[in-house]
């Protein structure tokens, strides 16, 4: 067995990605039933099937997958039950309404916010997405404890992912810095191996695929724990945006 698939192996045993696993936690976590929601289903086992065929998650990225979607399917839970419980709501009108989808980097965010600034738009606040239940209170709208927690798994994010703006940055002076070029970290293998992954596609362009290689044991890089963060980061980034 190769060292690849026994860790893929591993991964699995330890961070399960598996359908009815995920529904059995919702379920004790919230103490709701499910009663059925086969449109999600679907799209559910099409995306856990998608995480592990084609996202290649490093192990934080599976922890970090799998609690998401636990979080989600706990959402959905109590969306249903909430729904059940008040069939009045779904008697109200509801306005047209604008969905924005784009491939990362985009524009779709800056979009989002544009629109935003449109008093005749309602733009949902991050974290009234993030926790649409209970209902917010007017008179505590500004001081909802969900607030809080939203922004500190944003920090959290903003740490495991580098700002748009660094990766032009890097990208930048890979390709107008004087050879020859030494790029070192504290061991040389994981942000080392970030930046020279990057090299491979913006200065020898190589693809993506091949160019992963330098985030690999050949060169002393282990995706655990914060290491992981740059396996994330690499298999997030979209040349063909960034190179444009």
């Amino acid at each position: 067995m190769s060292s690849s698939i026994l860790w893929e192996s591993i991964k699995r045993r330890l961070m399960p990605l598996d359908y009815e696993n995920l529904l059995f936690v919702a379920h004790r976590r919230t103490g709701l039933e499910y009663s059925g929601d086969q449109p999600y289903e679907e799209a559910l086992r099409v995306l856990i099937d998608s995480c592990y065929a084609e996202a290649r998650l490093s192990l934080l990225g599976q922890i970090a997958a799998r609690q998401n979607l636990l979080e989600l399917l706990e959402t959905r839970f109590r969306l249903l039950d909430f729904w059940q419980r008040t069939p009045e709501i779904q008697e109200q009108a509801v306005s047209p309404q604008i969905f924005i989808t784009g491939t990362p980097k985009s524009g779709s965010t800056f979009l989002h916010r544009l629109l935003g600034h449109d008093l005749n738009n309602r733009m949902p606040h991050m974290w009234e997405v993030m926790f649409p239940l209970p209902a917010p209170m007017c008179v505590a709208f500004d001081s909802d404890f969900r607030i809080r927690e939203t922004d500190k798994r944003l920090r959290l994010l903003r740490w495991t992912h580098p700002a748009a703006d660094d990766v032009r940055n890097l990208i930048n002076i890979l390709r107008n810095a004087p050879r020859p070029l030494l790029m070192h970290c504290q061991a040389g293998a994981d942000r080392s191996g970030l930046a020279a992954a990057i090299w491979k596609v913006v200065v020898d362009n190589q693809s993506k695929k091949e160019a992963d290689e330098q985030l690999s044991i050949l060169y002393g890089h282990l995706p655990i724990g914060s290491s992981s963060a740059m396996d994330n980061c690499f298999q997030k980034w979209n040349p063909d945006v960034a190179l444009n």
